[in-house]
């Protein structure tokens, strides 16, 4: 079931609840829940707890509560969704007063008719072979989407016999989306994944080497306009050994353009890299050190980057620069390992901020 994964405990201090006068609605005109009949107490005492879940669910619920702020409008209180309320969804508010008796209100939010148009592009990595250490996923949409639902939406299931995996991610109240809500970023619990901490020790990695897992991603996802995607998403991956070594530029082939034409940088990394940081941790500067523009293509599942120039080459000098927190899948960048032993000097930090790989233009 959707749900806004956010939390609001609102407490109203010097407040006395009449219940059988409580009335609880939506508002379109300011999108808004309306709590009425909270009148003020004379006892200094008293305090109402409110609290609103997406969906309509019971006393004893385990689910997230919607974060917002309550504000006071007459003698109305309203609460207001931090991420707005869901075209045609159901809300629950538990009102709780001075007698301890929590009263329940459903409300509807009216449903506006959309044809779905937003689909998922792709979830990265796209390699179907994953390290046992595997950090994150990002998940890729068509269009801009609605923030506060992700956890609800994406499940790991083992396989072939099925079995949710249901404490592998990392829940955080605020999720990862880049600027235009288009690309999500969906982590691994690394306390899971870090050697000797206590996640780890008492369940160890998300994942095992040898096994077959499949992530499902739901069709019920919302998108900006509160409609459900096209249709939901499915990646079936392996598993495979832990990686706790840092990418090696040595290691690297790169292909350079040497004449004045709109050939490529072209670098196969061996491996597959981070396919958000691929689109910022490298750039090419000339001798001046202006970047040079031009578009980004990853290939053979973000083994391999491509850089191609909006203009031709000039003549001259220039440099590719690679920010040392460029990562590969595990989260081992140029400067360190992700999951450090302590004890060992061969995991000590190189204390590097960028590798600089020159180049000449005839």
């Amino acid at each position: 079931m959707y749900s806004i994964f956010l939390s609001i405990c609102f407490i109203f201090s010097s407040l006395g609840i009449p219940e059988v006068t409580l009335s609880v609605h939506y508002s379109e005109a300011i999108e808004a829940i309306i709590i009425q009949g909270l009148e003020d107490s004379e006892s200094e005492k008293s305090n109402t707890i409110i609290s609103v879940y997406f969906g309509e669910v019971n006393f004893n619920t385990q689910q997230s509560k919607v974060l917002g702020t309550f504000n006071r409008l007459n003698k109305n209180f309203v609460f207001k969704s931090k991420y707005g309320f869901s075209n045609g969804a159901s809300y629950t508010v538990f009102v709780k007063g001075n007698s301890n008796v929590a009263q329940r209100f459903i409300i509807k939010v009216p449903e506006i008719k959309l044809k779905p148009s937003t689909y998922i592009k792709n979830v990265y990595p796209t390699t179907s072979k994953l390290p046992m250490n595997q950090l994150k996923f990002y998940i890729e949409f068509s269009a801009p989407m609605r923030l506060g639902n992700a956890f609800e939406q994406i499940h790991l299931y083992k396989l072939p016999e099925g079995k949710l995996e249901s404490e592998a991610f990392l829940v955080t109240a605020e999720e990862l989306w880049n600027p235009d809500r288009t690309r999500v970023t969906i982590f691994f619990d690394p306390g899971r994944i870090k050697r000797g901490v206590q996640p780890n020790l008492q369940l160890g990695l998300p994942l095992v080497e040898g096994n077959t897992y499949k992530l499902v991603i739901d069709k019920g996802w919302l998108d900006l306009n509160d409609v459900k995607l096209i249709k939901g998403f499915e990646k079936t991956f392996d598993v495979i050994s832990v990686d706790r070594q840092s990418p090696n530029p040595k290691n690297w082939k790169i292909d350079f353009p040497s004449t004045k034409n709109k050939s490529s940088v072209k670098i196969d990394f061996k491996e597959a890299m981070d396919f958000g940081l691929l689109h910022s941790a490298i750039v090419i500067v000339d001798e001046t050190n202006i970047y040079v523009e031009g578009s980004i293509r990853l290939s053979e599942n973000e083994n391999k980057w491509t850089f191609t120039p909006k203009k031709q080459w000039l003549k001259g000098s220039y440099k590719i620069i690679i920010n040392a927190w460029l990562e590969d899948l595990s989260g081992n960048n140029l400067n360190r390992k992700f999951d450090v032993n302590l004890n060992s000097e061969n995991d000590t930090p190189k204390n590097i901020k960028e590798v600089i790989i020159p180049f000449e233009i005839n």
